[in-house]
C-alpha cells in the first residue's frame, strides 16, 4: 500500500492500522515513531548509521 500524507508523523497512525504486528518495522530517530510499541519497532539513528544488521529505513525513504 502507498499513502500520501502531509507529514511523516501521519505514518504512525497508518502503520498502527495497516501493518501486522508480526512484521519487522524500522523507523528513524524522529520522536513521533516512539508512539508505536517499542517491542514491534526497530530504530535506526541516522546520526550513527543508515542501516544495521537486521534492518534499515532505505526502502521507504526512496519512494
Amino acid at each position: 500500500m502507498t499513502f500520501v500524507c502531509s507529514t511523516e508523523a501521519h505514518g504512525v497512525e497508518l502503520a498502527a492500522l495497516h501493518v501486522s504486528r508480526k512484521s519487522g518495522v524500522f523507523a528513524d530517530e524522529a520522536g513521533h515513531w516512539g508512539r508505536l510499541d517499542e517491542g514491534w519497532l526497530g530504530r535506526i539513528n541516522h546520526s550513527g548509521a543508515y542501516s544495521r544488521v537486521g534492518g534499515n529505513t532505505n526502502q521507504v525513504e526512496s519512494l
